[in-house]
């Protein structure tokens, strides 16, 4: 009797080479960073390829003050919310292949990695897309740098992406 028909099968978990991957609702973390238009672009060849809806979101960090600061007046608050949506505004009318892809921006005043994680989990996000201008010794002295480094110090995976090859069958 042959030991092969009493053996079980090995556990194999799922890859890309053996799962169908769909994305429906990406997630675009906008810094307006250097490489905001690269991640932009990598971003809507995704949402086109799978056909799913883009959220831009931009988070407008709160003011850290320091010991004898003299307090932020409360127009400041709302005049960098104003801003941030006037440029999320700009950048999406340059963007003309936004045109054909369902999308929304989402500009808060909250804390990036808060603002992120809470888009993720209420909207049902498949995939969060972030740019880093790539030196993490940066991130300390560039505030555009601060989400992409809040993302993974809260353990998001990561993939550079420095060549964009789709391939799909219709």
């Amino acid at each position: 009797m042959s030991n092969a028909a009493t053996m079980s099968p090995p556990e194999v978990s799922p890859s890309l080479a053996t799962t169908e991957v769909i994305f429906r609702k990406l997630l675009v973390a906008i810094d307006f960073g250097p490489q905001t238009s690269q991640v932009l672009k990598t971003a809507v060849a995704v949402a086109k390829s799978f056909r799913a809806e883009m959220l831009l979101v931009h988070a407008v960090c709160p003011v850290i003050l320091g010991t004898g600061a003299e307090p932020v007046p409360a127009d400041s608050y709302l005049i960098a919310l104003e801003a941030a949506r006037t440029r999320m505004a700009d950048l999406v009318r340059r963007e003309v292949a936004l045109e054909s892809i369902q999308h929304r921006e989402i500009v808060e005043y909250a804390a990036a990695i808060e603002l992120v994680g809470r888009k993720v989990h209420d909207e049902r996000v498949d995939l969060v897309i972030a740019g880093s201008i790539g030196d993490v010794r940066q991130h300390q002295g560039v505030d555009a740098g601060k989400p992409f480094e809040q993302l993974q110090e809260s353990g998001m995976r990561t993939a550079l992406l420095d060549r964009i090859a789709l391939y799909f069958s219709v």
